[in-house]
């Protein structure tokens, strides 16, 4: 929307705008005046949130330290709201406005007391036991399934008549923080001074005591429960524990870490050992071959002596068992059996060797020694291999299943930690909530106690009048804004544009003449200010015909009522000021209201009448000229006799085109008017006999959808579309 058309329209709405908001001026003023006097009292609580140590300095996060304060500052009011809080401080109003149902002897002036209306619903009866049950609730001397519902019922309204309810003291009792600081106000407004004072001192005290209660079952609650929690998690941090213990005892294991170093290192002793013996092999090999060698040259075959073989063997055999014990075992002894065993080889390979009786061995009884000693070492290292290798095997297996033991150990330990860890969070919990609980202060006090007011609250009846008035004003400036908003006719120029979405020709401003004589308007000039207007506006759409370059011109319209005729003619007129011949054709044969409205006139355009004739068009036209308001020597008028049909069938097999161009040899300009695009196809059928064609749009009317797709079909014509005519326009949308 247009800022200036907006202000043009609350300029407009000026007094009705004043108006308005000096009603509202008034009206407060006497309703303020009206209103009773009130007294205000106050309480101020300090709450200790910031100055306790519950809320710590945090400048790395002031924002996070902000929503700490506030969050407990929301919760603390929202406890001081709840239905029993403002529930106790009610039934102590009752108590000291009907305590003598309770004690004879109590002698206290009410502060309220029941209408006579409101006395009649009520027995002395019912008001006692409503009294007595409201006593004990607030000294806590009722159970619950005990409570008659009646007399419950009877105290509810009790308390609704006198305003003492919960719903009625939620509303008028005001608990806010004092903004940036640790303090809380309890503020109340009542038509007593003692009454104000009485409830915001009495809400406090109760307050007070009913927080402290809350906080010491809270402080027990919390001991007792950190308590439990504290033997559940050491009980389970005992079973997992033990649970480690066992496995590690079935699975024989004392310390996995060092037991794989072990390992570890005892199979890179026996994969170094199994090199050397690996590699004595083929050296104790070649040894023993060119041992053969030696003896086959010398014709020397001790093997037939198979007694000396056989037990040199059994010797061989046992040196052999004692070196495959030494991958394990390494000890002295067994180095001892060893030695004694290569000794007891030897002393038994010279002692055979010696009783054979063959010379040839005893000579050659060194050479035998040393093949037997290599045979025997050969055998030894091929033995060594074997048991290293078996050992090694056993060693790896072995540290394979370490590694799935150590996962289950690993997971275990985790375990433990992690119980360990959650036992020593809820011991150091339980003991906070220990030291919480002993010796621990209400951290809320009273700071300032609510005082018995000497005078009534103001009554700002200046300000609660200013007030309504500019509330009044702007809403109903809001109002004007919101109906100018919803405005979607084309009132204005900009209104057009934005709506019509067509280029704007001109602007005619509504006249209200009942009978417009065009003569009179131009010939001189007017004190009236529209008709002024419409003069300048109307030459300004003549200016633009003038320059169109144009010589026949359709007028037509989306809708009806648009003032399609009445610009035609003004325009006509106005042309004929300039000295031009203009010929006006009403071809709207659905609405021929500007041949009806020329029918009256006497004078008769003969070359019109001769054309028509000559054309053969004298079943749809007349000749004739326009009426004595709009008489003009030089504006003449072809008028249709009506019909139903469209154009292209009342004029077929006659050639209109022809027509329409002798009469341009005569006549300066030629309009054509023709039925609305909306309902009919009229205008299409004519759009081809002219060079441009007008439409007009009332300032009255909407662009609505069947609007918008004639006008689809006028942006179709390109160049030859001219425009928008806006008409009806009010004066004052012009300015």
């Amino acid at each position: 929307m247009d800022f200036l058309f907006f202000i043009k329209v609350l300029l407009r709405r000026k007094w009705l705008i004043l108006f308005v908001s000096i009603l509202a001026v008034v009206v407060a003023y006497f309703i303020a005046s009206e209103l009773p006097e009130s007294f205000k009292s106050k309480v101020v609580i300090s709450t200790g949130i910031i100055e306790k140590k519950n809320i710590y300095t945090d400048n790395e996060n002031p924002f996070v330290q902000e929503f700490q304060i506030e969050n407990k500052f929301s919760n603390l009011i929202e406890l001081m709201t709840s239905r029993l809080s403002i529930n106790m401080v009610s039934y102590q109003l009752l108590l000291h406005d009907y305590g003598f149902y309770i004690d004879s002897t109590y002698k206290v002036a009410p502060f309220r007391t029941l209408n006579e209306e409101a006395a009649l619903d009520f027995t002395p009866t019912e008001i006692q036991k409503a009294v007595e049950l409201a006593y004990k609730k607030l000294n806590h001397e009722i159970d619950v399934d005990s409570i008659d519902h009646q007399t419950e019922k009877d105290l509810k309204q009790l308390l609704k008549e006198l305003k003492y309810d919960y719903e009625t003291l939620y509303e008028e009792v005001g608990i806010s923080r004092v903004v940036k600081t640790d303090f809380l106000n309890i503020s109340y407004e009542s038509e007593d001074p003692n009454l104000s004072a009485f409830l915001v001192n009495n809400y406090a005290d109760t307050f007070l005591n009913y927080y402290q209660s809350l906080k010491d079952k809270k402080d027990r609650h919390s001991v007792q429960f950190y308590t439990e929690m504290a033997i559940q998690k050491k009980e389970e941090l005992d079973e997992k524990t033990n649970e480690l213990k066992k496995y590690k005892k079935g699975q024989g294991i004392l310390n996995i870490g060092e037991e794989q170093k072990l390992i570890a290192n005892q199979i890179t002793s026996l994969e170094l050992k199994i090199q050397d013996e690996r590699g004595k092999v083929p050296s104790y090999q070649g040894a023993i071959n060119t041992y053969n060698k030696y003896l086959n040259d010398k014709g020397i075959d001790y093997k037939r002596h198979k007694w000396v073989n056989n037990d040199i063997k059994h010797l061989q055999d046992e040196l052999k068992q004692l070196e495959v014990k030494r991958v394990n075992d390494n000890g002295p002894l067994l180095k001892t059996k060893i030695e004694l065993a290569r000794k007891e080889l030897q002393k038994r390979v010279e002692t055979q060797t010696a009783e054979t009786g063959d010379e040839l061995i005893a000579s050659n009884r060194d050479l035998i020694m040393n093949k037997i000693e290599a045979e025997t070492e050969l055998e030894i290292a091929k033995a060594s291999v074997a048991s290293i290798e078996t050992e090694l095997s056993r060693l790896r297996s072995k540290a394979s299943s370490f590694a799935f033991k150590e996962a289950d150990i690993n997971e275990l330990e985790r375990e433990i930690t992690v119980a360990n860890e959650e036992y020593l969070a809820i011991v150091d919990k339980l003991n906070s909530a220990k030291l919480t609980s002993i010796g621990t202060d209400n951290p809320l006090a009273v700071v300032e106690r609510g005082y018995i007011p000497d005078e009534p609250e103001p009554s700002n009846k200046l300000i609660l009048a200013a007030f309504s008035g500019v509330m009044s004003g702007s809403l109903c400036v809001v109002l004007i804004f919101l109906l100018a908003y919803m405005d979607l006719r084309l009132s204005t120029p900009l209104q057009f544009e934005k709506f019509a979405n067509v280029p704007l020709v001109g602007t005619l401003n509504e006249v209200k003449m009942r009978d417009l004589d065009l003569e009179a308007i131009f010939g001189k000039t007017s004190r009236d200010e529209n008709i002024e207007i419409f003069k300048e506006s109307l030459r300004k759409v003549r200016y633009q015909v003038e320059h169109s370059d144009a010589q026949t011109f359709l007028v037509t319209s989306t809708k009806e009522g648009e003032g399609k005729t009445f610009f035609i003619v003004s325009l006509a007129y106005s042309l004929s000021l300039n000295g031009k011949k203009v010929m006006i054709i009403d071809t709207n044969f659905k609405n021929n209201v500007l041949s009806e409205m020329c029918m009256q006139a006497d004078q008769k355009s003969v070359i019109a009448t001769k054309l028509i004739g000559d054309n053969n068009l004298e079943k749809e036209f007349t000749s004739t000229g326009v009426n004595s308001a709009f008489s003009h020597s030089t504006v003449d008028i072809i008028g249709n006799l009506g019909g139903y049909n469209s154009p292209s069938e009342i004029f077929a097999g006659k050639d209109v085109r022809k027509f329409i161009q002798e009469l341009a040899k005569i006549y300066d300009y030629i309009f054509l008017e023709s039925a609305s695009l909306n309902k009919y196809s009229d205008a299409q059928e004519l759009s081809g006999y002219v060079d441009k064609v007008l439409t007009v749009f009332s300032a009255e009317s909407e662009i609505k959808q069947i609007d918008k797709n004639s006008i689809d079909y006028l942006q179709r014509l390109g160049d030859k579309f001219m425009g928008g005519i806006l008409n009806k326009v009010n004066p004052r949308n012009l300015v």
